[in-house]
């Protein structure tokens, strides 16, 4: 088996999303932002706990996001 990928994407948690959306550049976007959560998305509606990482930083110096994926031989 060669060349197999696993793809997801990384649910942000709404405080992060709430920082970032905060700052400028976003304004148009957050009306968007308020129309949707994670229950509501239609990615992330059947459950986000194994999608959401472990966020450490800020927005002026950055985020890290940390998310353990297993993958099953």
């Amino acid at each position: 088996m060669a060349n197999v990928s696993k793809i997801t994407q990384i649910a942000m948690t709404q405080a992060a999303c709430d920082e970032v959306f905060a700052t400028s550049g976003y304004s148009a976007s957050v009306a968007n932002l308020k129309q949707v959560s994670l229950a509501s998305d239609m990615v992330f509606a059947d459950g986000a706990t194994l999608e959401t990482p472990t966020i450490t930083g800020n927005v002026t110096s950055g985020y890290a996001l940390t998310l353990t994926v297993g993958i099953a031989a």
